[in-house]
């Protein structure tokens, strides 16, 4: 979405109908910085190793009470996290997060209690028509990222506990005839509703590869530089979101989201990942967040409990998540929502029962 927004002028939504100045240099230095630390992090550490091991050497069972008691909680976290019937828009954020009960963390509960039931999947009719009804509930209010998450975490420790292979060949007999379909429906679907349509690669792939959520994305993260060059650093200011978010029910008024929502009109929510470091230290502020997330990988990685494996599972769920409202977006789930359903566990019989095959 930056890219085409940058060059071409085409993208989605606010970001593309905006006349601000795009800060495509500084957005991309930024992000430059974080992957290519990371792949030195991956290249000359264990931590991938590590991570490795302790999908491979990590399981747990559930007894047939906690997981009745998992599969009731989902989906009444599901209605009460978006109480409005399927398929019908809002016309604002506040209204999309308008839950049932006051908080804003009933989504994390549904996902939680969906991750604690994975290994009953394959086999538990009850299970699969939670996951089923769960994952319905929540595209049918538009909530897409929630449910992707859970599927790629499914599909990473479907790899790699089975040590599947991916068959590139396979993969693209079946990728190819489905992106030639999407380039032809995408081709004749414009050209009926839009007479002015231009046959031009740029124009085509935009409407292929530019998703609207990336375009939101670009827009805070251009938000964020904007507002440093504008400024200046806000230094620790951004970081004591970490701490406020922690607090059950407490509005914070000064995390980044709401200072860029009272400062630019349009904000469409959420806060980018490198937004906060960004916007308190410029790119230093990028160097010192690598590490911290770097020491919190690992110590979770060197946990052999079960409250450190769901702790890395509902981070894997909600990495996409992450990208688009930062690292606070999960201190509910982990502070709070995961140690009380591994404690109303034990009152299930030992509902949760965990197995580590130790290094040898």
């Amino acid at each position: 979405a930056l890219f085409y927004q940058y060059n071409f002028r085409l993208s989605y939504g606010i970001l593309e109908y905006t006349n601000m100045l795009i800060y495509y240099k500084e957005m991309l230095i930024g992000i430059f910085i974080y992957n290519y630390i990371w792949i030195l992090i991956f290249n000359s550490t264990n931590i991938l190793n590590n991570e490795n091991y302790k999908i491979r050497n990590s399981s747990y069972s559930v007894n047939d009470f906690y997981v009745v008691a998992l599969c009731i909680l989902s989906i009444m976290c599901a209605f009460i996290a978006f109480p409005r019937m399927p398929f019908i828009k809002v016309t604002s954020i506040s209204e999309r997060f308008s839950a049932l009960l006051p908080g804003n963390a009933w989504n994390h509960i549904s996902i939680i209690s969906l991750i604690l039931l994975f290994p009953k999947l394959k086999d538990n009719h009850l299970v699969r028509i939670t996951f089923l009804f769960t994952i319905f509930w929540f595209m049918s209010h538009y909530e897409r990222v929630d449910i992707i998450g859970i599927l790629f975490g499914g599909l990473i420790l479907y790899y790699v506990k089975h040590n599947a292979k991916i068959n590139i060949k396979k993969m693209l007999k079946f990728l190819i005839p489905i992106f030639i379909l999407a380039v032809g429906m995408t081709i004749t679907g414009e050209a009926r509703n839009n007479k002015n349509f231009e046959f031009s690669i740029p124009n085509i792939t935009n409407k292929l590869l530019v998703q609207s959520t990336s375009a939101d994305e670009a827009y805070i993260y251009n938000l964020a530089v904007k507002y440093r060059k504008t400024n200046g650093n806000l230094y620790f200011k951004p970081f004591l979101t970490y701490f406020f978010n922690a607090i059950p029910l407490y509005d914070y008024s000064e995390d980044i989201t709401s200072i860029l929502k009272r400062t630019y009109e349009g904000h469409p929510g959420g806060e980018y990942l490198l937004s906060a470091p960004y916007m308190g230290f410029g790119y230093l502020g990028i160097v010192v967040f690598i590490f911290i997330e770097f020491v919190a990988l690992n110590i979770i990685f060197s946990k052999k409990g079960l409250a450190s494996y769901i702790l890395y599972l509902f981070i894997l769920c909600t990495s996409f998540r992450i990208v688009w409202y930062g690292i606070s977006y999960i201190e509910m789930g982990a502070i709070y929502i995961i140690p009380l359903l591994l404690i109303i566990s034990k009152f299930f019989k030992k509902g949760i029962n965990f197995n580590y095959l130790e290094r040898e």
